[in-house]
């Protein structure tokens, strides 16, 4: 029976045991999450003065070799540390530490000054060191140390240093606790300083919008300049091809401007050779005009699927910045979290601001283009079409060939005369090019004259051998 009771109130014990085990735990966890929603109820300009015993506190939550004992006495400390904070909130507390300049009041925008924060409840301003700088203190995004705005307003800049210095008089009152502050600044966010939030991907970003406009402007000038040939011209040109006047037909083509005038120029100058080679000279100007007025465009192209990429590259490594100043600063603070993600953001919008424009520049100027070859590809079709109409005569072929003499008087040389015909000497050919089947007919027609030619000899000799025939 003694056995037995022993037995029961071990039992007992371990599970009273377990049991503060559990409350053990419970109580670690439950400061564990005091100590970080302590942390994100700090105002930015408090993290200085809690920072030392904030550090030790998530280093004894994460330091298993601590004892029990060891771990609460530092969290206890925070705890202390915590309720003193309340107390000196209540009535308004003075506390040293620094602050960034964001204004420039005392030179350079941006840099840390040393100063005095006062603070009444969730309402803090700042005042620097030397009375110069006074402001409403406010949470920059992305920075470690808070952003002092300075007063408008003389007297509430006198009243916030008197009250930094002696720790009495009046307290300027923003009744928004800044939020004021920051609609107005958002509001009022302008080109550069959005170029200065979205970092150094910006600029490459806004060096390819300015060589899209220019290059764009450049284009949409010289295709909107480029001569197209007249109606009457055309008509008059297609006349003269229709009458055999290949002089007429020249002087007319030589009349037209632009492109298009430069490929019936090229086309009239051989109205007497065959249709496939006026074809061919003309696409060769077809050709030559093409990549003229199609050159530069795709680099508007590049600019345009380049944008976008860039913009997302800029929000990707703002993105990155901001999980790193969450590490540092804590993510429990949704504002420092949707600031970075928004300036991040920027390098984005700007992208597609970029990129849009670029696509439709690209698409217009293709098609402005594409009518200036479109042009050309009619103006040579009707030409060949009248050409094919109206071939000229021989005569007209060997005027055109001829060449005058240079003093005029002498009357004009064909330049290519006729190829005469081969003649046959000893049984040989010259060197003519002939058919086969030509070759073939005068070969069985000399065989023919050998065999006859070879009968009336035998047939003579036949004759003065017989005898009695004298």
């Amino acid at each position: 029976r003694q056995v037995a009771i022993q037995a029961l109130e071990e039992q007992k014990l371990a599970k009273t045991i377990e049991e503060r085990q559990k409350n053990a735990r419970f109580i670690s966890n439950r400061l564990d999450e005091y100590i970080r929603e302590f942390e994100a109820g700090l105002h930015i300009a408090e993290l200085q003065r809690f920072t030392e015993k904030l550090d030790k506190a998530k280093d004894a939550m994460e330091n298993r070799d601590l004892s029990s004992r060891d771990r609460y006495g530092v969290q206890l400390d925070l705890i202390n540390a915590s309720i003193d904070r309340l107390e000196e909130l209540g009535g308004g507390a003075n506390y040293t530490g620094s602050a960034i300049d964001g204004a420039g009041v005392l030179g350079q925008r941006g840099a840390s000054v040393a100063g005095t924060f006062v603070q009444f409840g969730p309402y803090v301003v700042f005042s620097d060191s030397t009375g110069k700088l006074q402001g409403l203190v406010v949470q920059r995004i992305g920075a470690l140390l808070p952003e002092v705005v300075p007063f408008k307003m003389p007297e509430d800049a006198a009243a916030a240093r008197t009250l930094a210095q002696s720790g009495q008089g009046g307290l300027p009152l923003d009744t928004t606790l800044g939020e004021a502050v920051t609609v107005e600044k958002i509001e009022t966010t302008g080109f550069w300083a959005e170029v200065e939030q979205g970092g150094p991907v910006m600029y490459p970003i806004l060096g390819l919008a300015a060589a899209t406009l220019l290059v764009g402007l450049y284009k949409w000038l010289a295709i909107t300049l480029t001569l197209s040939p007249s109606r009457k011209r055309l008509t008059e040109l297609l006349s003269a091809i229709s009458e055999r006047n290949i002089e007429k037909a020249r002087g007319i083509a030589r009349k037209i401007r632009g492109p298009s005038g430069r490929m019936l120029e090229a086309a009239a100058e051989h109205l007497n050779e065959p249709r496939e080679l006026i074809e061919e000279v003309m696409y060769e100007r077809v050709l030559k005009t093409r990549l003229k007025v199609q050159r530069l465009l795709p680099f508007i192209a590049i600019c345009a699927a380049a944008s976008p990429l860039l913009g997302l590259l800029g929000t990707v490594t703002g993105i990155i910045n901001t999980f790193n100043m969450m590490q540092i600063a804590g993510a429990s603070d949704m504002k420092n979290v949707s600031g970075g993600i928004s300036e991040a953001l920027i390098t984005t919008k700007w992208g597609l601001i970029v990129a849009i424009p670029a696509l439709l520049m690209h698409v217009f100027l293709s098609r402005k283009a594409r009518s200036v070859i479109d042009q050309m590809e009619r103006c040579g079709v009707a030409f060949i079409n009248q050409v094919m109409k109206t071939p000229p005569n021989e005569g007209d072929h060997r005027q055109a060939k001829t060449a005058p003499a240079p003093d005029g008087d002498t009357p004009p040389v064909d330049p290519q005369p006729p190829t005469p015909k081969p003649k046959r000497k000893n049984a040989e050919l010259e060197d003519t090019k002939i058919l086969p089947a030509e070759q073939e007919q005068e070969e069985d027609e000399a065989e023919l004259v050998e065999s006859g030619a070879g009968r009336a000899v035998g047939s003579k000799q036949d004759k003065t051998d017989k005898p009695g025939k004298h």
